[in-house]
């Protein structure tokens, strides 16, 4: 099993746990729409002639609760550009070569590696007069 396979594996295992949890994607939805309108109590001393005894408490936006709300919705919604990668491969001579900050997309990232070492096979094999 590749590793794109494992990593689809993990995702509906873990999908499958949340469902039978009773935290399908209904109620995780509903839930993130209650904390990106997040409030929170704060205490204020009110009126003219304010004092210890005045004490009042009043709903405010929780700013930190809905950004993170608003980060977690953004991340499940794939609204994010994706993030450069580093692609590391051998040289023909097996030292490290690197290709980075390129490429979003891995799968892209390992044919094109694949290419350039089929490439400079061929190249070499023309020097020596041999085919494929």
């Amino acid at each position: 099993m590749d590793s794109i396979q494992a990593g689809k594996e993990v995702i509906s295992e873990t999908q499958q746990a949340l469902k039978d949890a009773g935290m399908g994607l209904p109620r995780l939805v509903v839930k993130l729409g209650e904390l990106l309108e997040a409030q929170k109590s704060i205490s204020c001393v009110s009126g003219k002639d304010a004092g210890t005894k005045t004490m009042d408490f009043i709903e405010v936006p929780d700013h930190a609760t809905q950004i993170k709300a608003l980060d977690m919705a953004f991340e499940l919604g794939n609204h994010y550009p994706p993030k450069n990668q580093k692609v590391e491969f051998p040289d023909a001579n097996g030292k490290p070569q690197s290709i980075g900050g390129l490429f979003t997309d891995m799968e892209r990232a390992t044919r094109l590696v694949y290419l350039l070492d089929q490439a400079a096979k061929r190249k070499k094999n023309a020097k020596r007069g041999k085919k494929d």
